[in-house]
């Protein structure tokens, strides 16, 4: 037992002398170092300005439908513009994209809505009344009313976004015939489903 103590010794010992000489070979940088390092090593820097110019770069080619005001003339005078530079077959899928973008957000509004009407008529029909103390019965009573009040508030933004969105593709859907260009696609939503047109 000694003699393999003394190897395990000799051993650590061994360890430890060649690991002081690594060490002592390649001395630690300092943090200055480092950073001088690592700032000369650095290629150009990446950078964006926000300006005028670099916001109508990314601004679409057809304004989206506005939320708060008939922006159809704006909408019609950007089909019109892009049109005069591009062929039928161009101008019908750049509006075809902006329809689609709009009718699908009519259509989320209209399924959440949906979904709003649903979970308020199974709540309705859940008898959730059990043993409770009154505190817990005021305290879903209050839980019952704020939802209630959010449900409803979702709904109205939900239907005055999909009615202001309607009113607009109703207007551009007009102005495009009288241009000549009647889309078969371009239809409008009632609810969740196409109307018949």
């Amino acid at each position: 037992m000694t003699a393999l103590f003394r190897l395990l010794s000799v051993l650590s010992l061994a360890a430890l002398a060649q690991a002081a000489m690594w060490a002592q070979a390649a001395p630690a940088k300092s943090l200055a170092e480092m950073a001088a390092q690592a700032k000369a090593h650095k290629t150009g820097q990446a950078h964006v300005v926000l300006n005028d110019e670099s916001i109508e770069s990314h601004k679409p080619l057809i304004p989206d439908v506005a939320a708060t005001a008939d922006n159809a003339e704006e909408i019609m005078k950007a089909i019109t513009e892009f049109r005069k530079s591009h062929t039928r077959s161009e101008t019908e899928n750049l509006v075809h994209e902006w329809y689609d973008k709009h009718d699908g957000l009519v259509a989320k509004a209209a399924n959440e809505n949906q979904r709003i009407a649903a979970r308020e008529q199974a709540h309705q029909s859940v008898n959730g009344y059990g043993y409770r103390s009154p505190g817990e019965y005021q305290a879903n009573y209050e839980s019952e009313i704020r939802s209630a009040q959010e449900d409803w508030q979702r709904k109205r933004e939900n239907a005055m976004l999909a009615a202001r969105i309607q009113q607009t593709l109703v207007k551009i859907r007009g102005q495009l015939r009288t241009q000549g260009m009647d889309f078969d696609w371009f239809k409008l939503r009632c609810g969740s489903s196409y109307c018949n047109q």
